[in-house]
């Protein structure tokens, strides 16, 4: 019992000194976590190194701590700070002017140092400099200006520097031409009494040359410098510019379409255009050209006479530029002369009242109505218009038979003369009529008059039409004069381009006179070749239908230049606007047969007209290239679509590599985290091991 009680104590003075060390160790872990005392300590001396500095105030400063300590009689101090790592301490100390300071490196474990400080006074800062002597009394400033001609010069060509000085100055300018290669030449030129210089030289080799012009100034103007480079080309092939105006007959207030070409083919050249009024003013236009070297622009000239236009490129590095000039002449504005006749269908014996006005509106000026009849041309009266343009002549008709019958005028300085329709009449000892009833109320009458031997007119009014037969000398030519009153026009909602004149069938052209209150229409034919006894058959329809088409293609676009032709009882051809439309009008009802054709036929159908009509056409013209557009939008947007798709793979990537960074990051925090907490749980596992063993051996020693 007494040798267990020993080993029991033995073992517990074992333990409790491991108890003890393990303590001491867990501190020690602490401390150094938590940083260790450093002590500085030293002394402060006088500058004569020997007299200790009382009152000197010290401080010390680091990355962790500063603190501040006062010297004591013997100049000694002592401040203690903590540090957890290596860095350095400065140390500093000052009293009145006088200061010092050291540093050095320091690490946790050292505990303290030692570091004595020598005060030196402090520089005095330097003396104010003396105040500057007053300015001298200010000079106007100027300015220099240079230009290079040409821009972009060749070797060996002429070279042209103009420059002026502002304000004016009539002085020596000194230019410096640097060449490529750092040699330069100096000379000098004279400016006139506007400033202005000139100084011609010819480069002897390629590259950039610098240009300094430099006036010194007066004593009452400072002087400027100017510099410039200049990059000299090598010597370059030659161009051709050509040089186009449309149309060969021009007006005032017309445009004018200026094209031409470079050859070579130069594209994104700069072309500039000069047109040069007969007075000398300038217009100037700029224009790119394309990939072929063609360029074009318009220009409306606003006076008459004769007009210069030049085009000009300056050339780039490898061709030199070229200009071509053409004259334009421009004639005056155009100017119309109406014409009207009283009463509408004249007969023998009435008087015949010739009127109209000239556009612009002249006033003033000389008007000549000139009557042919029997192949005989003759002036039947020369006067002036009016205030209001408007002229006036009178012919009494004592004859019968076809006369023509026009007016003119010559024009002036700015407006072309014109000639006015030429009016062909029919006088006869009477005029065939016949009345129309208007829808609702109202009666009008309809007019005819012809050569041929025989004419009878009547009205249709159910199918808008007046039936005239005619008859005449088989072979020869028949003139109508034919009056219809405005009122039966606007009563059926119809208008001049809704007249059809049809002769035995045939649609038959016509010539329109105004008249107060209605319209003449001239009326051409040829009299029927099976002889006199055989009646022509003429229908007058005042009031014909429109057949308006729209033709569009695949993608439902205007078609311009599309041929439509129209088969029926009118048969008619016309070619679609930059609008994709025409319209038919004056079409009779009835059965037609429509054909549209873009190069080949591309839409045929049928349509019945019993009033005006509109009708749009879709045809499958550029079917297949709008469908292949489609198809490359639609590979477009896919395409889009899996590039949006790899810029979103590319930052979810971005995203995964930021977390992956942050996971290492927080690893090697954990991992620190691990390395601080192994030595505790070293200890500890120790201590189990001890027990453990000293449980055992008790237990065998029992």
């Amino acid at each position: 019992m007494g040798k267990t009680m020993k080993i029991i104590k033995e073992s517990l003075s074992i333990f409790i000194a491991l108890l003890v060390l393990t303590s001491i160790i867990v501190g020690q872990y602490k401390i150094v976590a938590q940083g260790l005392p450093y002590v500085i300590y030293g002394y402060v001396y006088m500058p004569d190194g020997t007299t200790p500095a009382e009152g000197a105030t010290v401080t010390v400063t680091c990355e962790e701590a500063t603190a501040s300590a006062t010297t004591g009689s013997d100049g000694k101090y002592q401040i203690t700070i903590t540090i957890t790592k290596e860095q350095t301490i400065t140390v500093k100390a000052k009293k009145g002017d006088y200061e010092a300071s050291k540093s050095f490196t320091a690490k946790p474990t050292e505990g303290s140092k030692r570091i004595d400080l020598t005060l030196k006074k402090s520089e005095a800062p330097p003396p104010s400099p003396p105040p500057p002597p007053p300015s001298p009394p200010s000079k106007e400033k100027s300015e220099i200006t240079v230009d290079i001609i040409p821009a972009l010069p060749e070797v060996e060509s002429r070279v042209n520097i103009t420059g002026r000085i502002e304000p004016p100055h009539k002085a020596e300018v000194i230019i410096v031409i640097i060449k490529p290669d750092g040699t330069s030449f100096r000379t000098s030129v004279m400016s006139n009494e506007n400033g202005e210089f000139l100084y011609t030289f010819i480069p002897n080799t390629t590259g950039f040359w610098k240009i300094i012009a430099n006036w010194p100034g007066d004593e009452d103007t400072e002087g400027a410098t100017v510099k410039k480079t200049l990059r000299v080309l090598p010597a370059r092939k030659a161009s051709v510019i050509t040089l186009i105006t449309t149309p060969s007959e021009v007006y005032v207030g017309e445009a004018i379409l200026i094209e031409g070409d470079i050859d070579p083919d130069i594209e994104n050249a700069n072309v500039t255009i000069v047109c040069t009024s007969p007075e000398g003013v300038v217009l100037t236009y700029t224009v790119l050209t394309n990939s072929t070297g063609g360029f074009h622009t318009h220009f409306t000239p606003d006076v008459y006479g004769s007009w210069r236009v030049k085009a000009t490129w300056t050339g780039n590095e490898e061709y030199r530029g070229a200009k071509s000039e053409r004259a334009v002449y421009v004639a005056g504005r155009k100017s119309t002369i109406t014409i009207s006749i009283e009463p509408p269908l004249p007969k023998k014996g009435t008087t015949l009242t010739i009127r109209g006005t000239i556009v612009p509106l002249h006033s003033n000026v000389s008007v000549t109505v000139t009557m042919r009849r029997e192949g005989v041309a003759k002036e039947i009266g020369r006067v002036l218009t009016d205030e209001k343009g408007v002229y006036t002549v009178s012919l009494l008709l004592n004859f019968t038979g076809v006369i023509e019958v026009w007016s003119s005028w010559k024009g002036d300085r700015d407006n072309l003369g014109a000639t006015s329709t030429v009016v062909t009449l029919v006088i006869k000892e009477e005029v065939e009529r016949t009345e129309q009833e208007l829808p609702g109320d109202g009666v009008v009458e309809v007019l005819a008059v012809s050569n041929s031997t025989s004419l009878s007119i009547r009205a249709i009014a159910e199918e808008r039409r007046i039936s005239a037969n005619i008859t005449g000398y088989a072979g020869t030519k028949g003139v109508m004069n034919v009056y219809i009153p405005e009122g039966l026009l606007r009563a059926y909602n119809s208008s001049l381009d809704k007249v059809l004149f049809m002769l035995d069938g045939k649609r038959l052209d016509y010539t329109v006179v105004n008249t107060t209150d209605g319209y003449i229409f001239i009326l051409y034919y040829n009299h029927s070749v099976h002889g006199v006894d055989i009646y022509q058959s003429l229908d007058i329809y005042y009031a014909a239908y429109s057949i308006s088409i729209r033709v569009l293609d695949y993608g439902k676009r205007p078609i311009e230049s599309a041929e439509v032709r129209v088969y029926g009882p009118v048969d008619s051809l016309m070619y679609t606007n930059k609008n994709g439309t025409v319209e038919f009008r004056s079409m009779l009802p009835g059965n037609y047969t429509i054909e549209v054709y873009y190069g080949s036929k591309v839409w045929k159908g049928e349509v019945r007209v019993v009033g005006d009509i509109n009708l749009t056409i879709v045809t499958d013209v550029g079917k297949w290239k709008i469908l292949y557009d489609e198809v490359v939008k639609e590979m477009e947007k896919l395409k889009k679509e899996n590039e949006d798709l790899k810029s979103q793979l590319e930052a979810t990537k971005e995203e995964l590599e930021d977390l992956r960074r942050s996971y290492e990051t927080l690893q090697e925090e954990v991992s620190k985290y691990r390395s601080l907490m192994l030595i505790p749980a070293l200890i500890i596992i120790i201590l189990i091991i001890l027990v453990v063993s000293l449980a055992i051996y008790i237990a065998k020693e029992v």
